[in-house]
């Protein structure tokens, strides 16, 4: 738990990629050659137990089912863990460190589970857990609430912990007596991989948004049961008669509340999943079984009409029409956008990329004869394809193939289609398939990949810009697309300037217009070797040089981004 915390804290802000990894590899050593001395001082000091003219009580050992029990146990808080992880970044959005708030609870729950100590009754328990798990629906359910965001982060990771700390409570309670030991901390270790691995890898190409939080919400109801009952033929007709009962009620009481209280599909599914615990309260299995129907059931049945979505490794991928405009984000962030009634001609450019904000003036003032090769880092929806010139080569550069697809698909988006169908999208991380390229000779390079806490800080060293630079022409200018809702990019980025000697100028930009999405505030960094190169670009009096008095130099070996949080 300490090492947990010590290390992004502590450790990556004083030590250096190479240092780091030395004291690991150190450590490893070290733990290797006191694990070799254990087992020889064990083996040395051997002594045979005392003979007992009493046979040994033995316990017989654990059956599948049981071992069954032990594996679903572990797998459902670390489930939980990443889907609600996973729920806080989509929907509240990612900010820094996101993911150690659930991890560390999720450490903590163990060590008071494994503690020995009683920390609920089971009175209290049959309360806490359904009451947990209907929380959670809630919070699933109240997606697009900006104004309750922070209140649904604290009910995420509220219920989160209690459920963890009662399933772990339930694991250590299940546990066998020490003969069976090794094979229970074995199960253990592989429910809770698995759990890992369903939200990791299953989940991530079986569905197309973050539906394994209903999933593990459904599955955890089965912590209502005391692990003591079996389910009889009644228990399962009359969870799925007052399930089904309930399901038709939540789904058609929004219909008789009407427009009388804000999100009425939001309270209805809350009020009868309570009212559906409290009536079958008495049966724990009954209770369990129809709880899991009907989170699943109310949960797929209201699920929003996008018009596309999709999600990869990267995140959920979601296009949605918005008042005559057609809007693209990726979680919740907006990575272009495009006038619905521009469809099947040459769109304009949205958004960050509107020719009133300084990547839109730039790429104005590029519409020369001079002006022969831009690169981009960053597909978006591929607005800025519309700047293009018929003399110009342009390369684009992508890490993820959806983001391609989306982009090169005409029934979702033009850009490309209609202004530069031709152009090679390079897929991959950028920096790498750079570093494979013969030089291009860029007059602009572009990067536009950073979001949230996305930052991919490797793009962004002293080493990434000496590899820019050497794509470029002597009067080429780098542009960085550095708007962040938490970190100030800035200041890294001025540092490397100054220790490269080149020019650095940086904009903040605030549209007049209060069209929404049409044109969007943003800031822009650029760089150049010279002032002719600014000059060639930069048409206006709005950019200021970048200064500050930052002392760490972001290298391969070295960068601290929490010292950047505004």
């Amino acid at each position: 738990m300490i090492a947990l915390l010590a290390f992004p804290l502590i450790v990556e802000p004083l030590l250096g990629a190479r240092m780091i990894g030395l004291i690991w590899t150190a450590g490893f050593v070290i733990l290797g050659g006191m694990l070799f001395w254990s087992g020889r001082l064990a083996k040395l000091n051997n002594v045979t137990r005392e003979q007992s003219s009493i046979a040994p009580q033995i316990e017989p050992a654990p059956n599948n089912i049981r071992r069954l029990y032990w594996i679903i146990l572990a797998a459902i808080p670390s489930s939980l863990m990443l889907a609600v992880t996973s729920k806080i970044s989509a929907d509240i959005g990612s900010f820094p460190l996101v993911w150690i708030i659930p991890l560390a609870l999720y450490l903590v729950s163990f060590i008071i589970a494994f503690s020995g100590r009683h920390f609920l009754s089971a009175e209290r328990q049959a309360v806490i857990i359904p009451a947990c798990l209907i929380f959670l629906l809630f919070a699933t359910r109240i997606e697009g609430i900006s104004a309750v965001g922070w209140t649904n982060f604290l009910i995420l990771i509220v219920t989160f912990f209690l459920l963890a700390i009662i399933a772990h409570k339930r694991l250590y309670d299940a546990r066998p007596s020490e003969d069976h030991l090794t094979q229970f901390y074995i199960f253990m270790s592989l429910g809770g991989a698995l759990g890992g691995f369903f939200n990791s890898i299953i989940a991530t190409h079986m569905f197309n948004d973050i539906h394994e939080v209903p999933i593990v919400i459904a599955a955890a109801s089965i912590l209502i049961w005391n692990g003591k009952t079996k389910p009889t033929l009644t228990d399962m007709i009359r969870a799925i008669v007052f399930g089904g009962i309930a399901i038709l009620v939540a789904l058609l009481l929004p219909k008789f509340i009407g427009d009388t209280l804000a999100q009425p599909n939001l309270i209805a599914v809350t009020f009868v999943g309570f009212l559906l615990v409290f009536i079958l309260k008495n049966s724990a299995w009954q209770s369990a079984i129809s709880l899991a129907l009907f989170v699943l059931v109310t949960y797929f049945a209201a699920q929003p009409n996008h018009v596309y979505q999709t999600r990869s490794v990267f995140g959920v991928h979601r296009i949605v029409d918005n008042d005559g405009v057609r809007e693209y984000f990726n979680g919740t962030t907006l990575h272009g956008a495009e006038r619905i009634s521009e469809k099947g001609s040459r769109p304009t450019p949205l958004t960050y990329y509107h020719p009133n904000g300084p990547m839109g003036r730039i790429m104005l003032a590029a519409q020369t004869q001079e002006t022969t090769s831009i690169g981009i880092v960053g597909l978006g929806v591929g607005s800025l394809a519309c700047y293009r010139q018929p003399h110009q080569n342009w390369d684009l550069y992508e890490i993820d193939p959806v983001v391609d697809d989306i982009a090169r698909n005409p029934n979702l988006f033009n850009f490309v289609d209609q202004c530069a169908a031709d152009i090679p999208t390079h897929i991959g991380d950028a920096r790498l398939v750079l570093a494979k390229q013969t030089p291009k000779n860029f007059d602009i390079l572009l990067i536009d990949a950073f979001s949230s806490d996305a930052i991919p800080v490797h793009l962004i060293t002293k080493e990434a810009i000496e590899l820019y630079l050497s794509h470029m022409n002597d009067n080429g200018i780098l542009v960085m697309h550095i708007s962040n809702r938490y970190f100030a990019l800035q200041k890294p980025l001025s540092k490397i300037a100054s220790e490269l000697g080149l020019i650095a100028l940086g904009t903040r930009y605030a549209p007049a217009t209060n069209a929404k999405n049409v044109d969007q505030a943003s800031a822009v960094a650029i760089f150049a070797r010279n002032q002719s190169a600014i000059e060639r670009f930069v048409k206006d009096d709005t950019w200021r040089s970048m200064t500050s008095d930052y002392r760490h130099l972001w290298t391969d070996d070295y960068s601290n981004l929490l010292s950047t949080l505004r």
